[in-house]
């Protein structure tokens, strides 16, 4: 029985060894997978600073095992396609995994684009948790971010669930990312004539008075346009907390109007 087993070997040694490589190829392929997976999981949750939630960790590990068991099925279809009894049988393998694995990426496709773009946001971090940011006219704190999306916490208190594929396609104003502070422009009209230099000064020192201007750097006033009717002026300010831009505008507009309705400047 031995020389017939040492025979097999030597007529079958190099379909043997083909069968041992792709079986170990096969292993080495999933742990890969796995490896990779569970390694973005913990680096996702490391850099939001907070562990992934149950639903989000279900989804994971639900891929995971989906692309694992598709390794292993298509290692199999080649393992038998290179026996010649079982290639008929590899073939057919190998063309209903294709099919499954098309079925699976269509249908997988926005779950993953989303959870990629999720990976993409905490390695370049475009945006960050407490960020104040501008998407598509809609303005928020970034409150949270997780595998597939972000939620913003807009002015009026909703919140603005975005997927993390738009949030990577989209362009984003983030106000926060360098610097907070931010310039608004507001424009009023007075009735002309309009002393301009004497009253530029004192509208100054009025604007000032906000607790949201930025101490370094001084408001100015520019003449945007007039006629014998009327002339209108834009008063430019740095604020610290982009946050508080329609707060501070109303806040200056209201005070300014009271001293130009005192001064019987309207």
């Amino acid at each position: 029985m031995w020389p017939k087993f040492v025979d097999y070997l030597n007529q079958n040694l190099f379909l043997l060894v083909r069968v041992g490589l792709i079986f170990i190829g096969t292993l080495l392929l999933a742990k890969i997978v796995s490896v990779l997976i569970v390694g973005n999981m913990r680096l996702i949750s490391k850099k939001l600073g907070r562990r992934l939630t149950i639903k989000h960790i279900t989804r994971i590990k639900l891929i995971k095992r989906l692309l694992i068991g598709l390794i292993y099925f298509i290692g199999i279809a080649a393992i038998l396609y290179q026996f010649e009894s079982a290639r008929r049988l590899g073939a057919m393998m190998f063309a209903s995994a294709s099919i499954l694995g098309i079925i699976v990426a269509i249908a997988a496709q926005t779950s993953l684009a989303n959870i990629f773009g999720g990976i993409l946001i905490s390695l370049i971090q475009p945006i960050r948790l407490g960020d104040f940011i501008e998407i598509e006219g809609q303005k928020g704190t970034v409150e949270e971010i997780t595998l597939t999306s972000v939620y913003i916490k807009t002015l009026d208190n909703r919140r603005l669930i975005i997927p993390n594929k738009k949030i990577i396609d989209s362009p984003i104003i983030n106000y926060s990312i360098i610097s907070p502070e931010i310039l608004i422009q507001i424009e009023l009209t007075l009735k002309n004539p309009f002393d301009f230099d004497h009253w530029r000064p004192l509208i100054i020192k009025r604007v000032k008075r906000n607790k949201y201007l930025v101490p370094e750097k001084e408001p100015e006033i520019y003449l945007v346009d007039f006629d014998s009717e009327k002339i209108k002026i834009a008063i430019l300010a740095w604020i610290v907390n982009p946050q508080k831009i329609e707060e501070v505008i109303s806040q200056i507009k209201e005070d300014v109007y009271k001293f130009f309705k005192k001064e019987k400047l309207l």
